[in-house]
């Protein structure tokens, strides 16, 4: 695949946009970061699963890039602290999950939208459960 065709299709992966948004809404706004942080880890796990399984990423430095850009969202996590709630907005934000993944106009993906969406939500609903019921238990 040559370099043009490499940047088309990068430029085609939800997380070249969604990894940017995410680390400067995270960072420059603190209000907003109980919204963001289940997102986030999500994003990140579901991003690298997607790269070890990548059509796109051939070669070792270019999964390297990719997976050190999706740990930074689980990187910032650590530096900058979550609260462990969650949030009406958190919840709400689950309703644009949708939206890019369901219009993307070129699916370059190994999984399919509906699996994505799937593996997304479970991931959610997991992720909440331990912040609502299992971590009160340790505090």
């Amino acid at each position: 695949m040559d370099l043009t065709k490499k940047i088309e299709a990068l430029l085609l992966q939800i997380c070249t946009y969604v990894i940017p948004i995410s680390l400067i809404l995270y960072y420059y706004f603190p209000k907003i970061r109980p919204a963001l942080f289940i997102h986030m880890i999500i994003v990140a796990t579901i991003g690298i699963i997607e790269t070890h399984n990548s059509i796109i990423f051939t070669t070792w430095w270019e999964n390297v890039i990719s997976y050190f850009f999706h740990m930074l969202l689980i990187l910032i996590l650590f530096l900058f602290k979550p609260s462990s709630y969650i949030n009406i907005y958190s919840v709400l934000l689950n309703i644009f999950v949708l939206l890019p993944v369901l219009f993307h106009p070129k699916w370059l993906y190994m999984m399919s939208k509906e699996r994505m969406l799937m593996t997304y939500y479970i991931k959610y609903i997991v992720i909440a459960f331990t912040i609502l019921v299992i971590f009160p238990f340790f505090q």
